[in-house]
């Protein structure tokens, strides 16, 4: 690929802030920490722009899988009606190779993906009224956003988009942001402290704290796990459950479970 190609495949999907033209009249950005984060995070993801393809592809994967369960809800349902008995409509074997997204509605930009998990690590979630009213309110994020051409999201929308990222992803970003460290000579990486936070009889105190802490863990454990086995058993009995919430409500109780058994 020529060096050509690759500036502009790099336009297409990583934003060009230095030459994005101001439109502001009086408003200049805040010289605040958050303006200071943004441009950091903007900065790694220019070093690699394939983070936003790779969230873009998460993204893509996300709306086939949500996609695929709509159509069997609809077989589902289709089944059901008490009208046609003997039409017997059997759920085939739908699979995600075969679903092909259709043009709607324009999804969030994988960029906009990228830039509130960043800030979702800095400031929390983007859900609770807190970190909300920081998004909503912020003039260093509006002016952000505004400068680049983008949109805040919904709530509801951009939580179900950074939780559609891979760990894969996950894991991509955080190497990027440790060679963008080095590179930058920020850390060597060759040494690491540790505050031990040492006071007289600390030892001792921990130790007793850390046997309440556990004691009372157990037998939270044990009741769970009794509450649990009455959701298997009711979730098995359901049988009027269509297949996405079937599948949310395995998905619930075996991540409840493998929390609950490990280290057991």
């Amino acid at each position: 690929m020529s060096i050509l190609a690759s500036r502009d495949k790099l336009r297409a999907i990583v934003p060009d802030l230095a030459n994005r033209p101001r439109q502001l009249v009086f408003l200049t950005p805040i010289d605040s920490q958050l303006n200071d984060f943004l441009n950091e995070i903007h900065q790694i993801v220019r070093m690699k722009p394939s983070v936003v393809e790779r969230i873009d592809q998460d993204l893509d994967l996300h709306a086939k899988k949500k996609k695929l369960l709509r159509l069997a809800d609809e077989q589902f349902l289709a089944g059901q009606t008490p009208d046609l008995p003997k039409l017997q409509l059997q759920l085939r074997e739908l699979k995600i190779d075969d679903i092909e997204l259709e043009v709607g509605r324009p999804r969030t930009e994988a960029y906009i993906v990228y830039l509130f998990l960043m800030l979702r690590g800095w400031c929390g979630g983007c859900k609770d009224q807190h970190a909300r009213l920081l998004l909503e309110e912020s003039m260093t994020l509006s002016l952000w956003l505004e400068h680049l051409g983008l949109e805040l999201p919904p709530a509801s929308t951009l939580s179900d988009n950074l939780n559609a990222v891979s760990n894969s992803t996950r894991r991509l970003i955080h190497q990027v942001q440790l060679r963008y460290i080095l590179n930058g000579g920020l850390d060597d990486f060759q040494k690491c402290f540790i505050d031990s936070n040492g006071k007289a009889r600390g030892e001792a105190r921990r130790k007793k704290l850390y046997f309440q802490l556990l004691r009372r863990a157990t037998r939270l454990r044990k009741r769970l796990l009794r509450d649990l086995e009455s959701v298997r058993r009711n979730l098995e009995s359901r049988t009027d459950l269509p297949p996405s919430r079937r599948l949310k409500g395995e998905e619930a109780r075996s991540i409840a479970s493998t929390s609950l058994c490990r280290g057991a």
